[in-house]
This record gives C-alpha cells, sequence and structure tokens, in this order.
C-alpha cells in the first residue's frame, strides 16, 4: 500500500491535485493533469480510478478545488458501493444472513459502518474503503454482519464475526483470536483514519 503522508497534508490545507493518491489491493486513485482536455474527466472501471484535470487549472483556487472534490466524492461512492455490497452479499448468502441492502453514506463521519438488522441492512463510510486493505474490508463486512446474530461487542459476537471471516459453521468452536488481530490492524491504519477524517471534513 502506498501511501504518502505529505501529499495528504497538502489536502488538509486545501490543495488537492495530481499528488493526491491512494494505492490499495482493492483501489487505485490517481489524478492527472491533461493538456488537451478542458474539464475534468473521469475513467473509472471496478477498483480503479483515474481523473484527469486540465493543465492550465491552478488548483488553488477555490472553483476549481469545489468542482475536482465534488467529482472525487461522487466516484468514490460508486466504487465503495460495489465493492462493499459485492462482499457484503457473498457472506450474506453464504451464511443466509437477512441482509438485504448495502447503503454508503459519508455523514457516518468517524464510523466505519453500522448494521440496522432491524431494516435489514448496512451502511458503510465509503472513505474507508478507500484506505483499507482486502483483508480489513471483509474483516468489516464479517464485524456488522455478526450484528445480526449479536448486538453488542461481548466474547459471543467476536466468536460469530470469526466464524464468518474464516468461513466456518455458525456452531463451530473458536474463540475469536484472529478476528480481534484483524480489528486491531484496521483500528491502527492510519491510512482510514486519515481519509474518514478528511472525508468528515468536506462539504456536503
Amino acid at each position: 500500500m502506498a501511501f504518502d503522508f505529505e501529499k495528504w497534508a497538502l489536502s488538509f490545507y486545501g490543495v488537492v491535485d495530481e499528488r493526491f493518491a491512494v494505492e490499495t489491493d482493492l483501489f487505485q486513485l490517481h489524478i492527472h493533469r491533461d493538456s488537451i482536455i478542458k474539464k475534468l474527466v473521469a475513467k473509472r472501471s471496478e477498483g480503479i480510478l483515474d481523473i484527469y484535470i486540465p493543465q492550465d487549472w491552478n488548483m488553488e483556487q477555490y472553483q476549481y478545488q469545489e468542482k475536482l472534490r465534488r467529482l472525487l466524492r461522487a466516484e468514490v461512492m460508486w466504487q465503495a458501493k460495489i465493492i462493499l455490497t459485492q462482499r457484503t452479499m457473498y457472506y450474506a448468502k453464504r451464511y443466509g444472513i437477512p441482509c438485504e441492502r448495502v447503503v454508503v453514506d459519508t455523514r457516518l463521519r468517524q464510523c466505519n459502518g453500522i448494521c440496522y438488522d432491524d431494516m435489514k441492512m448496512i451502511k458503510y463510510n465509503p472513505w474507508v474503503f478507500c484506505g483499507a486493505t482486502q483483508r480489513e474490508i471483509n474483516y468489516l463486512v464479517c464485524h456488522e454482519l455478526a450484528h445480526f446474530y449479536e448486538h453488542n461487542h461481548r466474547p459471543a459476537f467476536w466468536k460469530m464475526a470469526e466464524r464468518l471471516y474464516l468461513g466456518l459453521e455458525l456452531t463451530a468452536p473458536t474463540n475469536g483470536k484472529t478476528i480481534r488481530q484483524i480489528d486491531h490492524e484496521f483500528h491502527y491504519n492510519w491510512m482510514v483514519k486519515l481519509l474518514k477524517l478528511w472525508g468528515s471534513c468536506r462539504k456536503k
């Protein structure tokens, strides 16, 4: 995973340009300068996003920053919805969990995800998708789906989340240590923390 703190620090002070990038095993985001185009252009496929900005745009100007940020937010939402829905429905179908809807919502702010088992729905923070590895995304999905069985975070919850993550039978014996280790790694993923903070500071 590539993570340049200097690039991201610049974006906190109001500048998002070609130095702003994300590279994980699930998502590749790059911004490029182009001397031919006259307006923003986004080229996307699943897991890959390339945004092109005109060569003569001064990205320190407010009008250009807002256009780029709006486009960036919309494209990240699109990418996150696809990947998070795929991973969630994969585990839900495998275990017969009645999750019927996946929503990505920037208003979750610092939260990673929320399970609404009564509405058969899970909401995710799309900025988490940008910085997390596939291993961590699978953990997050299993964490939220485990709340269909356990509403708290007591030992029974961690055991259930681990069964889902490891592909075990729902009654298989487990101690929850593997899932807790990944939870610890996810908690200290500084790229995820920074992206969530950056996303929560953006205008809606």
